[in-house]
This record gives structure tokens, C-alpha cells and sequence, in this order.
């Protein structure tokens, strides 16, 4: 099974938990769900012949309770089965107990829905809701598209990686670009940022040069292990998406974000030669037609990176509002001193604020340029939120897509490590 298969398989599975829980799930009636899954339930219980024994149960769990009130009752009602006139005193008691109203909540107990043993039915019911509306939305997605043999196949991507996103922006435009490149055979870009493997080795920054399995000692001389599936898993599903996309025109690149070094300054540009060697065994890893570049190279200009970058990253060392808000520098600065002041043991305000000030620039121009080159962009991360797009896109017009897609197969939601 591909990973692609398996974490759209793991994120149903989550989606009935959550069916489960009674948490809503957007474009999802739990209410239709659950008609469906107690319809499923009584037709089977019809089919096994459950249901033709409930109301011998239900008149014993009757007569049960009616002894428990009462053993004059019990008797008379035993009486009145048989056809012999009950006395007046007696009629009573029998009126106090609602024979029917009893027995029927009897029955409904059985056949009515329960989260803790009637969780296959559920699952059923929402696998036919979900099913259902992929079937009416690629149905619509096929007449958008020029009639043509690839139309299937674009439509049947186009649902899969939607199911797949964690989180999505832009989807609209991600659409309209699979139409136009089916339509009009304009090529569509996706580029999936691969992080690096960081090994802060007791608190020094350091990087794993390779995608195979390693140990470090942390801050606190703990003992922290990277087996490195989630890369292996990523960039699986990197070629999955590659595969289902395969005779339309959609290039797949593979960006590992060695950019990242820089922003820790001079002990992350040392790292150099580590990410190059990262670089290449990724290149080595990754089957089919996939680039594979680092992002330093991929959008170098004459050695500088990207067009206009001393001028966006001294306005955001500045914090001057021109291109991010003051409020969203504050925000960031605060969030990453949390993050690497537990994990680097020289971390101080000087070197927050050049990672922060380096993050935002790169993002921001990276976005652009990919908004202007040839055909229509989509960015992806693996991550749980599209967060970081939101700065990607400050610049770009028109919007471009980004998608979250999950880290590893085994937790289709959350974030993993490397």
C-alpha cells in the first residue's frame, strides 16, 4: 500500500474517532451519519434474526421489573397473559407500569446506537457519507474540466490531495490551476519544502547529513533518537503525488530548506558542507521525475538569494511594519525564543531576532519568486497548519495555494521529528 493510500485510509480513521467523540467535521452531518449507522445496525440485526428474539427479551425485562414492584402485580399480570380477569387493586399496579412505554425503551437500548460497541457501524455510515460526496464532487470536477482522457485523473488527484491536507489556503486557485492545466495544458508547479535533520548535540547546533537513523544528547544530557521515518514517509509521498499526476503537465520539486542555517548566523553557515551532503542523499533517495535542490541554490541571484532581500530583512530587523506587522514580529520573536532557548544553550535576544528576521524575509521573497515563474505555483509543508504561509504570500498576487500535508503516516494530524 502506498503512503499516499495509507494516510488517506489513517486520516478516515480519525475522522470516525472523531465521528466517535461527537466532534463536528466541516461539511459533515453527524446527524446523517448516525441515521445511516442505526439504519445499518437494524437491517442487520433484521438479517441475523436479532431482531425477532427482542421481543421475547423485552417481555421478559417487563415482567422483571413489574416483580420488582410488585409481587401481587407480577402474578396477575402472569394471570391477565392467560386470559383471567385481574382484580381491581391489582389493575393498578399495572396501570402504574407502562407495559408498552418499558418494553419499547427495552428494545430501543438494543437497536439504538452505541459509541463504545457499535463503532464498525459508524464507520460504515461515514466511509458511505464521505464516499458519497466524492463521488458528487468529482463528478462536478469532470464537467469543469475540457472532456479529454486526463480529466479522470486530474479530478481523482485533485479530491486526494484534498483529503489529504491537514490545512489548506487558496484551494479555489489550486483548482483552477489543475483545470487550466488540464484544459490548457499550463504547467503546474508544486514545491514541497523538505526540512534539514537537526542534531543540537548538548545544546550546539548541528545537522544530520543523511536520512538514516541517529542519537543525541541534549541540552540537559538526555538521550534523543531520530529514526527517520518521517523524511523516508514524506518523500514517499512526494513521489505517490508524482505517480497519480503522471501525463499531465505538473512538475513535482523537492525544496530542502538549507536556507534555514543562515538564519542562526555564522554557527549555521559552518553547516554548509552537512546540508550538501543531506541534499545529495535526499537526490539519491527520490525515484521518478522529481528535482531535488536546496532552496539556498534554487533561488539564488548572483550569489545574493532572492531580488530585493537586504531591503525586506533590514525593514523586518527595523520592525517598521512595511512589509509584516509589528504585532506579528512580536508574536514570532516570542514563539521561536520558547522554542530554541530549550533546545541551544547559547541562545539569546541577538540571535532570536536574526532567525526571526531572516525567516520572515525568505518567505516572503521565496513566495514571490515562485508566484512569477512560468505556470501556476503550489506550495506544501509538511506540517499540521499552513501557518507559514501566510507570510509566502504578503507579496504574491494572485495568492498562491499552500497546502499543509501531514509529517508522517502514524500521527496524519500532528507534528513529527526527524
Amino acid at each position: 500500500m502506498s503512503n499516499l493510500t495509507e494516510t488517506l485510509v489513517g486520516k478516515r480513521n480519525q475522522l470516525v474517532l472523531d465521528v466517535l467523540e461527537g466532534k463536528g467535521i466541516r461539511g459533515i452531518s453527524l446527524a446523517e451519519v448516525y441515521a445511516i449507522a442505526q439504519r445499518r445496525k437494524r437491517l442487520r440485526m433484521v438479517s441475523s434474526g436479532e431482531m425477532a428474539s427482542l421481543n421475547g427479551a423485552a417481555e421478559l425485562y417487563f415482567r422483571e421489573r413489574l416483580r420488582a414492584v410488585s409481587e401481587e402485580g407480577y402474578e396477575s399480570y402472569l394471570a391477565l397473559k392467560e386470559g383471567v380477569e385481574v382484580e381491581e387493586n391489582t389493575q393498578k399496579v399495572l396501570d402504574v407500569m407502562d407495559e408498552s412505554g418499558i418494553k419499547g425503551e427495552f428494545i430501543s437500548s438494543k437497536t439504538g446506537l452505541d459509541m463504545r460497541t457499535d463503532h464498525g457501524e459508524i464507520r460504515k455510515a461515514l466511509y458511505q457519507v464521505l464516499d458519497r460526496r466524492k463521488k458528487e464532487s468529482r463528478r462536478d470536477l469532470e464537467r469543469s474540466f475540457e472532456p479529454g482522457r486526463m480529466r479522470e485523473q486530474a479530478a481523482s488527484f485533485t479530491l486526494d490531495f484534498e483529503e489529504l491536507a491537514n490545512q489548506t489556503t487558496y484551494g479555489i486557485s489550486l483548482r483552477k490551476s489543475l483545470r487550466d492545466c488540464v484544459s490548457k495544458g499550463t504547467p503546474l508547479n508544486f514545491y514541497y519544502y523538505l526540512c534539514l535533520r537537526f542534531r543540537n548535540e548538548e545544546g550546539k547546533l548541528g545537522i544530520h547529513p543523511n536520512l538514516g537513523a541517529f542519537k543525541f544528547k541534549d541540552l540537559y544530557g538526555g538521550t534523543q533518537t531520530r529514526a527517520g521515518d518521517s523524511k523516508e514517509y514524506q518523500i514517499g509521498l512526494v513521489e505517490d503525488l508524482a505517480k497519480a499526476t503522471r501525463g499531465l503537465n505538473i512538475t513535482h520539486n523537492l525544496l530542502v530548506a538549507d536556507f534555514d542555517l543562515v538564519k542562526f548566523g555564522e554557527r549555521g553557515v559552518s553547516l554548509f558542507p552537512l546540508a550538501e551532503e543531506y541534499i545529495s542523499s535526499v537526490r539519491k533517495r527520490v525515484s521518478g521525475d522529481i528535482s531535488v535542490a536546496g532552496n539556498r541554490s534554487f533561488f539564488q541571484r548572483d550569489g545574493k538569494g532572492p531580488v530585493r532581500y537586504e531591503e525586506v530583512l533590514g525593514s523586518i530587523q527595523r520592525n517598521d511594519g512595511a512589509f509584516v506587522s509589528v504585532g506579528e514580529v512580536e508574536r514570532t520573536l516570542e514563539g521561536t525564543q520558547e522554542k530554541y532557548s530549550v533546545s541551544l544553550g547559547d541562545w539569546d535576544e541577538g540571535a532570536n531576532r536574526e532567525y526571526v528576521a531572516h525567516t520572515f524575509a525568505r518567505n516572503l521573497l521565496e513566495g514571490l519568486e515562485i508566484s512569477r515563474r512560468e505556470g501556476n505555483p503550489a506550495v506544501v509543508f509538511f506540517n499540521k497548519r499552513v501557518k507559514l504561509g501566510e507570510s509566502f504570500n504578503i507579496l504574491t498576487q494572485p495568492k498562491v495555494p499552500i497546502a499543509a500535508l501531514p509529517i508522517y503516516k502514524d500521527n496524519v494530524g500532528g507534528i513529527g521529528l526527524a
